[in-house]
């Protein structure tokens, strides 16, 4: 018998043998949560140590669902269900210290009251049913987690194992002797055993040369091993990072390392259970997850709790499958598109730096001319400006929360004439670089005049003239930053390497948010920053949104709009927070009506809530949009707002009619994520995540708009307070840049005078 058939006779009897196995019994038993009685006896009996490592299990499943105040029991009793019933087996074993681990680690994250769980989570006297879970609401759908799903698990660990020799045949432990043609020998040999590390070995070998930085998680400490003998036999020894089960302090200084300022790693690899909580990996670009189909885990919390939202995710998640070819377009822009210019280079050294002298800005006249506004050479390119543009549309993947909403949500779109013209080019500044962190929060650029513009790039916030066409820093938090005033509730010993999530800047004042839950206030006038605080120590603290405005009395005060559901006033006069109201979903922006009596608050729910700006108490729901929102904003009259949404529309509210909307606006390529009106409310601008900037004539009822088409992520717009300029951020690894319209007006009083 050949070495194949005894390797498929062993398969197969594993398979009888695991499937007959299987326990009926699929319920979690009531004396995982202790009674006094219980307890007591038990106090001098020594207990086995659990054999499941709890300290990396993904407890955002329960956190993310049962919040407080009223912790409602569906919820958190059906998020205790999906984390707790894959471990039934070992809770149930009460000779083991499983359960209270696990409640610990629980009770850590989540900051329960004690007996919460015991008290709502009472089904029938055998316990806790595991046999059918509930549906989850996140993107990639959970498959079962029950006795079977768990043993499937790891019968799929052991076949992987078996059946390695069968996918490499030649992959077998390395040489003892390291000489250069062995090790080039050793590459080889993995790389012609595999057609997926033939993929990646070229992806990587691209991705390195373009100054990305990556995240890859492998499902199997197995091939964690033979990723790792890649990376060393391709001598990038000193260019990556790895983490298996690892902890404490050895844990920290290799993420520290990834994430220090200049770091040379280029690459980290994690074994998909030790990417739990606390893995701040923000450095990172770029996420490829191997041997993804064969895996029962939700891959989207890697990504959520790794913070690699600094580039867009649409684009970005690679998914190393058989069927997965690179794709045609990005050969034909190939790396004139990706690397050169007009003499200049995106290189590693100025990745995040200043331009170089000879990357040359756009001007109006030039544009008039005929040069492309973004100076990309189209005439040296194998693909013309129309046909990426139309390749560009039909390949974007709009990121949904709810699938299909946005094919879904055009049925009542309003068609609009496209042929406006209201904001004229006027520059495109390449030397002024604007970037993003998040991939959902568009919010980076804020203009405080016609010439006046602050943006966000990378760690620094700056201040860009377009008057004298020079930029200088204003925020650097790369480093330590610390209160320079004292002030009750400020947090004297300050921040280090503040990853800003959001910005906002008015009446000489600049707030930055942090994905941490930061604040971080400055006067622009006044030198050093005049304030720090944290909304939250929760888990899920980003800080989704701020807003600056004028109270009734005059006072100087703004609005944070967090990921834990909260939405907090703090009052600048006094420098304290003032209010603090709290929503059964994350918050993901807020707007105050001119007249500062109404909240429009939108976050991870399809509906949007009218509130009560004095007392949190809801007004009114505005339900029309498929999906989750991320930007909202007041018409100057107060009585009419807008609402952006993931399923790619911008709906317009009358607070006097709330019943629907008024009407819908559909985007070309994804979702709503910033939108913003002039001062004199003539115009509504929005953007979406690329590309596209539309400007709509408010006056036509939204009938008439001008749609400003570029390539590249949007960070962010604004208007100048005079309604004169419109500031556009785009990030691009070599296009980045901040893009200068001027409004365009017809003085016909002046021919008469001529």
């Amino acid at each position: 018998m050949c070495l194949s058939q005894i390797k498929c006779c062993l398969i197969l009897f594993l398979f009888l043998f695991l499937f007959t196995g299987l326990s009926a019994s699929t319920f979690i038993s009531d004396g995982i949560f202790g009674s006094p009685d219980s307890t007591n006896r038990r106090l001098l009996q020594a207990k086995k140590a659990c054999p499941v490592n709890f300290e990396f299990q993904n407890y955002t499943i329960i956190t993310s669902k049962c919040k407080g105040p009223l912790y409602p029991p569906n919820l958190c009793c059906g998020a205790f269900k999906e984390f707790a019933c894959p471990f039934y087996d070992e809770l149930n074993d009460l000779s083991n210290d499983c359960a209270s681990t696990m409640f610990s680690y629980i009770n850590l994250y989540g900051k329960y009251p004690p007996g919460l769980f015991a008290s709502e989570c009472r089904e029938s006297k055998e316990g806790l049913d595991c046999s059918a879970m509930p549906p989850s609401s996140s993107l990639s759908e959970r498959t079962e987690k029950s006795s079977a799903g768990k043993i499937i698990c790891n019968l799929f660990s052991m076949l992987m194992l078996i059946t390695a020799p069968l996918a490499l045949p030649d992959a077998g432990p390395p040489p003892i002797s390291r000489t250069p043609f062995q090790l080039r020998f050793r590459l080889r040999q993995l790389l012609e055993s595999s057609r997926k590390l033939q993929l990646l070995d070229k992806m990587m070998v691209k991705l390195k040369e373009q100054g990305h930085i990556v995240l890859i998680y492998p499902q199997f400490q197995h091939m964690l091993d033979l990723l790792e003998d890649c990376c060393s036999h391709r001598k990038w020894k000193w260019h990556y990072e790895i983490i298996r089960l690892v902890g404490g302090a050895e844990r920290q200084i290799r993420i520290d390392r990834f994430n220090a300022k200049n770091s040379s790693r280029f690459c980290f690899l994690l074994y998909t259970r030790a990417g739990g909580l606390g893995v701040n990996l923000a450095n990172a670009r770029t996420v490829i997850i191997y041997d993804r189909r064969s895996s029962i885990i939700d891959f989207s919390s890697f990504f959520k709790r790794s913070h690699i939202m600094s580039h867009h995710l649409e684009n970005n998640d690679d998914y190393m499958e058989d069927e997965h070819e690179m794709e045609d377009v990005d050969d034909d822009m190939g790396d004139e598109f990706h690397g050169q210019d007009d003499g200049g280079s995106d290189s590693d050294a100025d990745e995040y730096g200043y331009m170089s002298d000879r990357m040359q800005d756009t001007t109006a006249a030039q544009a008039r001319r005929g040069k492309d506004i973004q100076g990309i050479p189209w005439d040296r390119l194998s693909i013309t400006r129309e046909k990426y543009r139309q390749t560009r549309i039909e390949q974007y993947k709009n990121y949904e929360n709810i699938p299909q909403s946005g094919e879904a949500s055009g049925k009542d779109c309003k068609t609009t004439d496209k042929n406006g013209l209201y904001y004229e080019f006027r520059r495109n500044s390449r030397s002024v670089k604007s970037t993003i962190l998040h991939f959902q929060l568009r919010n980076l650029v804020w203009a405080t005049s016609k010439h006046d513009v602050y943006l966000m790039s990378r760690f620094s916030v700056l201040h860009w003239s377009s008057l004298t066409c020079s930029k200088s820093e204003v925020l650097n938090a790369s480093g330590h930053i610390a209160p320079s005033e004292k002030h009750p509730g400020s947090l004297l010993e300050g921040f280090t390497q503040t990853h800003v999530s959001t910005l906002a800047v008015k009446n000489k004042l600049l707030v930055a948010g942090g994905f941490q839950g930061e604040l971080i206030c400055k006067f622009l006038e006044r030198p050093g920053v005049s304030y720090c605080t944290r909304t939250t120590y929760d888990d899920n603290a980003i800080t989704n949104a701020v807003e600056i405005y004028t109270s009734r009395s005059g006072a100087l005060r703004f609005i944070a709009s967090n990921n834990d559901g909260g939405v907090r006033d703090f009052d600048m006069e006094k420098f304290q927070q003032s209010k603090h109201f709290r929503f059964p979903w994350p918050v993901n922006h807020t707007s105050l009506s001119p007249d500062a009596k109404l909240l429009v608050i939108v976050g991870d729910h399809p509906d949007s809530l009218l509130v009560d700006s004095r007392s949190g108490k809801t007004v009114a729901s505005l339900c029309g949009h498929l999906d989750y929102s991320f930007a909202s904003a007041w018409h100057p009259d107060g009585l009419t707002l807008a609402t952006g949404n993931q399923d790619k529309t911008c709906r317009i509210w009358d607070i006097r009619n709330l019943s629907k909307s008024v009407t819908a606006l559909k985007g070309n390529l994804g979702a709503i994520r910033s939108i913003r009106y002039t001062s004199d409310g003539r115009f509504m601008a929005m953007a979406e995540p690329a590309d596209f900037v539309h400007v709509f004539d408010v006056e036509s009822g939204y009938e008439k708009e001008q749609e400003i088409d570029f390539f590249g992520e949007i960070s962010g717009m604004s208007f100048s307070p005079d309604t004169e300029t419109l500031f556009i951020g785009v990030w691009d690894r070599t296009y980045s840049s901040l893009l200068e319209f001027g409004r365009r007006r017809e003085y016909s009083y002046l021919d008469s005078i001529i």
